[in-house]
């Protein structure tokens, strides 16, 4: 009975992720990018979290029968008091529930697949062929990616001006997918690469070296600074871990072929790389002037003014969705750095609550790659680290579908600990 249940919410989360993609484009065309002005539409709007709320029930259901136990360690327990606390304080300081409701769904619904993954009766195995169905489906995204942008390119702009006032451009149009975001496809395609790198150090095989140049080209359309740079981050810690140099040196010669062939098409090979070069030398310098560091700075003196922050709502994607440049109760600029969105929202609270519960997963997993070795977790702690590091410029937990990947990914961290936590993992040493 228990395995019927493993294998729906096996099924259920791969079709969310499937479904969810395609969503995006699908209420593009049904309704546009305007908030929803209907119950129907309003309904509409939610299906992909009317499927997380079916995936939870078939995932609580054979507790309920006492068909399984829940088995919570103290990190669940961190987990869970981080949400509960940061949701609490968000809303009572926000004072604003329509807002609080959205930041919510945006924000800490998608962390229930943490306790998912973290919390159910799966083997290994399981585990691994699910994300490679995930991957894989990702990979295709990528290619309809490359077929919109050299097929149907007059089409893709249409898409984009529906989904946004403006149409993103680095030299030239930069591809989106079926995502309509150059950075949120940048950073799916960086994920998905780094998956497959993975799969190579595992396995020499035609298809993940295939998959891997196919990715660099669209990784590098994106145009996504920062999509580019954590890739080349985790390639180099899974080869640093895996200590393994043959996949390392197919992927810097892809890596620098798919460059070559992009800025020739785009531009100049000299061109983007100075723009590189310069941009990012502006950013980490703080340069006024540059947007995202004129954001930052605007972001961090509200920090300053509210250092328990504004409440749920009021930082981020939401409030700039539903505040004005002359709002004075909200940070609209708080779109460009997760952590400074979250010490927005709840503060010092919010921060110190995250990186909190972070630490433990990091020194854990130190411990278990020690004591194991290069393995399937190998590939989820580096996904955590780069990521985390995205973080720093970009708003990738509040990225639409990647926060599920994300907080799942976390979930079959800690699952991995449980499995082995008789051995040196979760004990004090």
């Amino acid at each position: 009975m228990i395995n019927n249940f493993i294998k729906k919410i096996d099924n259920s989360i791969f079709l969310f992720f499937l479904f969810s993609s395609l969503f995006i484009t699908i209420r593009l065309v049904l309704i546009g990018s305007r908030q929803s002005i209907s119950i129907g539409e309003s309904i509409f709007s939610i299906l992909p979290e009317i499927i997380v709320f079916f995936i939870l029930i078939i995932f609580i259901f054979p507790f309920i029968k006492n068909q399984s136990q829940l088995r919570f360690n103290y990190l669940d327990w961190i987990v869970f008091t981080y949400i509960f606390t940061n949701v609490a304080i968000g809303i009572i300081v926000a004072q604003n529930l329509k807002l609080s409701i959205y930041a919510v769904r945006m924000t800490y619904l998608p962390m229930c697949f943490y306790f998912i993954a973290s919390n159910y009766s799966w083997d290994l195995d399981r585990l691994k062929s699910l994300t490679d169905k995930i991957f894989n489906w990702f990979f295709i995204v990528g290619l309809i990616g490359l077929v919109l942008y050299f097929g149907f390119h007059d089409f893709m702009i249409d898409m984009l001006k529906l989904s946004s006032l403006s149409v993103k451009e680095y030299f030239k149009v930069r591809m989106t997918s079926i995502f309509w975001s150059p950075v949120i496809f940048g950073t799916f395609m960086t994920a998905c690469s780094i998956y497959f790198f993975y799969q190579s150090i595992q396995k020499s095989s035609f298809k993940n070296y295939l998959y891997q140049i196919i990715l660099a080209f669209c990784v590098y359309f994106s145009i996504s600074r920062g999509a580019i740079i954590i890739l080349v981050i985790g390639i180099i810690l899974i080869t640093i871990l895996s200590k393994k140099l043959k996949p390392f040196l197919f992927f810097i010669f892809i890596f620098l072929i798919a460059f070559f062939v992009v800025s020739i098409y785009i531009s100049t090979p000299s061109e983007f790389i100075i723009w590189i070069q310069q941009s990012t030398s502006e950013t980490i310098s703080l340069k006024v002037g540059v947007s995202r560091v004129d954001l930052w700075i605007q972001t961090i003196s509200d920090i300053q003014q509210y250092p328990f922050g504004r409440g749920l709502g009021k930082a981020g994607h939401v409030a700039a969705r539903f505040f004005d440049n002359s709002a004075t109760d909200a940070s609209i600029t708080s779109t460009d750095g997760w952590f400074l969105k979250l010490a927005n929202e709840t503060g010092v609270w919010g921060l110190f609550s995250y990186f909190f519960f972070t630490i433990f997963i990091f020194y854990n997993s130190i411990k278990y790659i020690r004591y194991y070795g290069v393995d399937f977790f190998t590939f989820l702690f580096v996904f955590f680290i780069v990521f985390n590091i995205q973080n720093l410029v970009s708003n990738v937990l509040d990225f639409y579908l990647f926060s599920y990947l994300f907080w799942f990914f976390i979930g079959m961290m800690v699952f991995h600990f449980k499995l082995h936590s008789s051995t040196v993992l979760i004990r004090n040493e």
